[in-house]
């Protein structure tokens, strides 16, 4: 017998024996409680148990919400708003918050007490990366409590760690030093966005993130569409950011659709589903296009708009960019569960959980919400990295340490377990190229073939094909 023989024959005895155990031990499952209460003190003190939303352990998709948060403004404020329902609804969602896009935060400190309150409320721990941590007083028409404005992006600590971050402003349509009227930077401290690059500990990749907030129609900023929207796509994919992930969002304070109801330019050119070449997903119209077409479709659009006043426009936006496999061309993610959190969920969720509600809105935005979607699963233990690309049913087997060993990797699909080698020593890298059909489910582990010993393997990961 060899001695791949018989350590597969030991491998079997042993999992065998631990699914014995296992099953031995097991306890009866508990049941969630009941979504009810009227004191809010006792049901967020018990958050993790409730059966309410937790937190997000897939390592296939990330949950992320954006919102112009209008400075947390209290109820009685002169521009009045009750911001704490929007994390009432959150908690009554499947999966907590990975990441929470926010415009219009007052400061660090600020900042600070939104993510303990989000800590407090839901569950994980949540901490903030933020464009300015004190930034100019603007003299806010709505008084003092939204004289100070910038953006934030907020963050899962159990899930990511924070790599880097930066800053760009966006532009606005101004006279120049010659007197010629062109976009440059706006000088609002309020337009001041912010990027960050993410290492995720559940999905192993980099990802980075950006909140953004583009000037007013007061200040000429709809006519920089085009330049803030390459922007935003240059600073997100530039060196030292970039990753497996691309995501931005925030309040752009200007809708996508004409008065002829044809699409605008900037839109036209960043939404992929459009054709347009820097290939994002609109979470929203992937949302839209997926029922309807046509003018039904631009309906849809509409019907989801976000901001409370005026046509009540959409100008709230949630992007997503994905790295793709043998290309240096980006491709538009798999995004679900895409929503428009509407001032009346949020409120019968406040309600709901504490039983009473004031009848003033989270905000002036309304949120948007996705599951954006990692274009490939990567499972790796010390030695070996293999990585399945979904688009095109690529696999890559990497042997990473110079142990003498090779690296195999195996997946699972429709019950039979398939194995691929590379013997070709430390620093290579193999290719395959497989075709399966859609949707099916599929295992994923990286090995490393120790002679004369155990095989180290990586835990299973899942995704679909």
């Amino acid at each position: 017998m060899t001695m791949r023989s018989v350590k597969t024959t030991l491998a079997l005895v042993v999992s065998m024996a631990a699914a014995m155990l296992v099953s031995s031990m097991a306890a009866p499952q508990r049941q969630a409680a009941p979504a009810t209460g009227n004191d809010p003190a006792v049901a967020m003190a018990t958050h993790e148990t409730d059966g309410y939303a937790r937190v997000n352990d897939n390592p296939r998709f990330v949950q992320t919400y954006v919102n112009n948060i209008e400075n947390m403004v209290p109820i009685d404020s002169q521009c009045p708003g009750d911001w704490r329902d929007l994390l009432y609804y959150m908690r009554l969602q499947k999966y907590t918050p990975d990441l929470f896009l926010v415009q219009q935060i007052s400061d660090q400190s600020q900042l600070d007490y939104l993510a303990s309150q989000m800590t407090n409320m839901l569950a994980g721990t949540y901490r903030g990366a933020i464009a300015l941590s004190s930034p100019e007083r603007m003299n806010s028409p709505c008084g003092p409590d939204k004289d100070y404005q910038t953006n934030a992006i907020i963050y899962r600590t159990g899930r990511f760690d924070l790599v880097r971050k930066s800053t760009w402003q966006s532009d606005a349509h101004q006279v120049g030093s010659n007197g010629v009227r062109r976009c440059f930077n706006n000088t609002q401290d309020r337009t001041v966005n912010v990027r960050a690059r993410f290492y995720d500990k559940i999905s192993r990749m980099y990802l980075t993130v950006g909140s953004v907030h583009w000037p007013t129609g007061g200040m000429n900023g709809p006519k920089c569409a085009n330049e803030n929207a390459n922007e935003a796509n240059a600073r997100i994919n530039a060196a030292g950011y970039g990753g497996a992930l691309r995501i931005y969002g925030g309040d752009l304070n200007l809708d996508e659709l004409r008065s002829d109801s044809t699409y605008k330019t900037w839109y036209t050119r960043t939404n992929g589903d459009l054709g347009g070449e820097l290939s994002y997903r609109d979470a929203i119209y992937d949302d839209c296009s997926e029922r309807y077409s046509g003018d039904a479709l631009k309906d849809c659009l509409r019907a989801n708009w976000t901001f409370n006043g005026g046509s009540k426009p959409r100008i709230d936006f949630l992007f997503a960019q994905e790295d793709r496999c043998c290309s240096s061309t980006p491709a538009t993610p798999f995004v679900g569960t895409e929503a428009t959190v509407t001032f009346n969920a949020a409120d019968a969720a406040d309600k709901h959980l504490t039983g009473t509600d004031s009848e003033v809105n989270y905000s002036q935005h309304r949120s948007v919400l996705a599951r954006i979607h990692y274009p490939k699963l990567v499972a790796t233990v010390t030695g070996s990295e293999a990585t399945f690309w979904q688009r095109g049913e690529h696999f890559y087997l990497s042997d990473t340490d110079c142990d003498a060993h090779g690296v195999y990797l195996e997946y699972k699909l429709n019950g039979e377990t398939t194995r691929l080698e590379n013997y070709n020593g430390c620093g290579t890298t193999r290719h395959w190229n497989e075709s399966f059909v859609e949707g099916q489910a599929i295992g994923l582990r990286a090995c490393v073939d120790v002679q004369f010993g155990w095989d180290r393997c990586s835990l299973w990961r899942r995704t679909k094909t």
